[in-house]
């Protein structure tokens, strides 16, 4: 998911995964199969925020899988304690592949709910 900072200063942000929930073809995720990283946004531009989910490398290679997920980061003023926080949900269709190099690949399809606040 990518994020623009409009503010005129660098912002730090985190997926917070004690409220996040990701699905995969159906399954919750359990926080121990995420791994987050932060990321510095700075200004006036697009920075991606993402969170690595781990155990997708068991889905077959060329079959459509779906992921949905409502994301809460977390973000503040860099060096600052995280204290403010925005709740996005995303939903979209992937396939798993393998590259030329023999590594497994995922390529996005299709976004079928884009990321958007929920109240």
């Amino acid at each position: 998911m990518c994020v623009d900072n409009l503010s005129n200063q660098a912002i730090e942000c985190l997926v917070d995964l004690d409220k996040s929930s990701f699905v995969v073809n159906g399954l919750t995720l359990a926080k121990e199969q995420l791994k987050p990283y932060a990321s510095n946004l700075y200004p006036f531009a697009t920075h991606a925020v993402w969170v690595q989910i781990m155990g997708v490398e068991t889905i077959p290679v060329a079959s459509e899988f779906e992921i949905s997920c409502k994301m809460y980061l977390d973000y503040n003023a860099f060096l600052q304690p995280l204290v403010y926080g925005i709740t996005c949900q995303f939903k979209a269709t992937f396939i798993m592949n393998i590259d030329n190099n023999g590594e497994l690949t995922i390529n996005l399809i299709k976004v079928t709910q884009p990321a958007s606040p929920i109240n």
